[in-house]
């Protein structure tokens, strides 16, 4: 819990990260202890006979038990004075080459530490970052010059590139920590103040390093919010003594605790940005530092990353998912190429879902999902059958289960699949399922309804057929089995695509994107009629006409008589959306005409027949015109669409 918490803070960046010298162990660099045994064996004989009657007690191997700094006096005593041999042969331990930066590679790439405090004399921060990307202080005098995009650290015990403000002897320490105005000093109890410390590389259960940290708890008392200290197995007496100091003990070492920090990232740093929970601009560059380039959206609560890519190319994904006991039998059929090119898992049958990309997980929500099997051909063709019909540049995708080998053909937005059992693919007159269907739920334009009403007709008839690749035949069938309903759907189709040819080129206008109708179909075909007759004469029975007559004295004077009825008609009809208007005249001639004066109006009259016969005839449309354009269906995209072919017919 005091991790999570700890985590929780660091990524609202508030925390300090503060390194001690067991932080850059695993680099190969000793700690104060080791520092002690090396600069001993420098020294001569004589030397190391003096510094032995000097220390309080020696340890099992023969070197002085005393803390860092003291022996650091002591070596500078027995040069009498001169601290030149001391900076030196720190300098040599500290510029050598690190074993490893793995875990300071692994600070550089959180951008949640906007401050980072260390003790120590090396170089693994500089080299884990990068040139330019830390600003460095070692005294007062760098503050003011802070850059706000870069991480500062602060390296309070000074830097190998100037040995002249190293803090090493017993005088260095006590002259630091004892200036309270100590620029350098002041900047960092500021900082205290205001975040929460997380001190790394400290074992406490080591004298050179407990002298050390109740030196720094001594300086920041008073001004420290609270603070973490990470060791492995403290013991009690100590955990006890750093809660005196509200300091949290953490059981771990620091090189674990930064490997379970970056991973605590890469599981919540996404999904905590859609819900507001966590800062856009570090998000975005922890992202950037993985080689992952982020696509962000705006969302509800501010911001969410809806695609991870590769900086530098391709980038490895994972997807792990639970599915519950009764949908794992129908999984495994479809990863053994059992069933169909698609499987889909509904929500009833979702138990848990996870992708990741990079080793970062997207925290996506999934009601449902859809698995699409990988074909294993894919080629551009020109498809030709020996009754004409050429589709120039389709995709072709086989797809092959143990069972079947199934055909994809794709051309724009039509899908044609041919599904053969694999026993039978060799015969010659092999058997095979097929479904000829549209990309997308509507027609995209009447030439692309033709297409689709030819392809069945092609199919339905049985012709045979070609496949070629850069105008080499690769494939071909003489004849292929008869389809008698596609001949039947192609027919109809193909009629009602030349009904709507008509209608375009006596408007002037062109279907885009729309739905057929039943409705559509009766008002297409009786446009059609009109526009393509130049007379017409229609009979009904029980007819009547309601027309105005201008003169009423030209009407005979008795009933019972022929008449003429002459009409100038403008009628708008409704066709896909579009609202077209048609001007055409018609003579109606009723036998034995009766009249009936109807409403207010003098002029207005029904015209009825006393047979209950009524002839008109129709000249041709004097003008067409439209009165609205019609709106074509939303595009669809092809990703989109390509989703829901898959998970409709191609998973039967």
């Amino acid at each position: 819990m005091d991790q999570e918490t700890l985590f929780k803070t660091i990524r609202n960046r508030e925390v300090v990260l503060w390194a001690g010298a067991g932080f850059s162990k695993y680099a190969g660099y000793p700690m104060g202890g080791g520092l002690v045994r090396h600069l001993f064996d420098t020294l001569s004989k004589a030397q190391q006979q003096q510094a032995r009657e000097y220390a309080p007690s020696l340890d099992a191997d023969g070197y002085p038990n005393m803390p860092l700094p003291a022996f650091a006096s002591l070596f500078v005593n027995l040069f009498n004075g001169r601290l030149h041999e001391l900076r030196k042969e720190v300098k040599a331990v500290y510029s050598a080459r690190p074993k490893s930066l793995k875990t300071h590679q692994q600070v550089a790439t959180i951008p949640f530490f906007e401050h980072i405090v260390t003790t120590n004399y090396d170089s693994l921060f500089e080299q884990a970052y990068g040139q330019d990307k830390l600003h460095i202080v070692t005294n007062g005098e760098q503050i003011p010059y802070q850059e706000p995009n870069k991480p500062t650290l602060y390296k309070v015990h000074g830097s190998l590139e100037d040995l002249n403000r190293l803090l090493i002897t017993e005088e260095d320490y006590r002259a630091f920590y004892s200036k309270a105005d100590h620029l350098l000093w002041g900047a960092i109890q500021a900082l205290m103040a205001s975040k929460t410390l997380l001190f790394v590389g400290y074992g406490l259960e080591d004298p050179n390093v407990l002298v050390l940290f109740e030196r720094i708890l001594d300086a920041v008392k008073g001004n420290m919010r609270g603070a973490y200290l990470v060791s492995p197995n403290l013991s009690q007496l100590r955990i006890d003594w750093l809660k005196r100091h509200n300091v949290t003990y953490i059981q771990s070492t620091g090189e674990q605790l930064i490997a379970d920090l970056l991973q605590d990232l890469k599981d919540t740093a996404v999904p905590a940005l859609k819900k507001g929970g966590i800062e856009l601009g570090p998000t975005t560059q922890f992202l950037r530092n993985l080689g992952l380039n982020p696509t962000i959206k705006t969302s509800e609560n501010g911001y969410h990353i809806s695609q991870l890519t590769g900086v530098q190319g391709e980038v490895a994904g994972q997807v792990t998912l639970t599915v519950r006991e009764d949908g794992r039998a129908s999984l495994t059929q479809f990863q053994q190429g059992l069933s169909g090119l698609a499987y889909h898992i509904g929500p009833s049958q979702l138990v848990d879902f996870e992708w990741r990309v990079g080793g970062v997980n997207l925290g996506l929500e999934m009601g449902s999902l859809v698995f699409v099997r990988s074909h294993t051909i894919e080629k551009t063709v020109d498809i030709e059958f020996t009754g004409g019909l050429c589709i120039r540049d389709a995709t072709l995708r086989i797809y092959s289960s143990p069972e079947q080998v199934d055909f994809l053909v794709y051309k724009d937005l039509h899908k044609v699949q041919i599904r053969v059992p694999k026993k039978n693919i060799h015969a010659k007159g092999f058997k095979y399922s097929a479904t000829v269907s549209r990309r997308h739920r509507y027609t995209d334009s009447v030439d692309s309804g033709l297409l689709h009403a030819r392809i069945l007709q092609s199919l339905g008839r049985g012709e045979g057929i070609a496949l070629y690749e850069d105008g080499e035949r690769i494939w071909s069938k003489e004849e292929t089995p008869r389809g008698l309903p596609f001949i039947k759907q192609g027919e109809s189709l193909e009629r009602n695509m030349q009904t709507l040819q008509v209608v375009e080129k006596g408007f002037n206008i062109r279907f885009r994107r729309f739905k057929l109708t039943g409705d559509d179909i009766d008002t297409a075909a009786e446009l059609s009629y009109i526009l393509q007759m130049k007379t017409r004469v229609s009979k009904a029975f029980k007819g009547y006409v309601d027309a105005v007559v201008e003169d009423p004295s030209q009407l005979p004077e008795s009933q019972d008589q022929d008449v003429v009825v002459h009409q100038q008609l403008d009628t708008t009809y409704t066709l896909l959306g579009w609202k077209l208007r048609i001007e055409y005249e018609a003579a109606h001639v009723l036998k034995q005409a009766r009249y009936k004066r109807r409403g207010k109006d003098k002029t207005a009259y029904r015209i009825t027949s006393a047979t209950r016969e009524l002839h008109t005839l129709y000249g041709p449309e004097q003008a067409t015109s439209v009165a609205e354009a019609g709106k074509p269906e939303p595009i669809q995209r092809l990703d989109k669409i390509e989703m829901e072919t898959l998970h409709g017919d191609e998973s039967e």
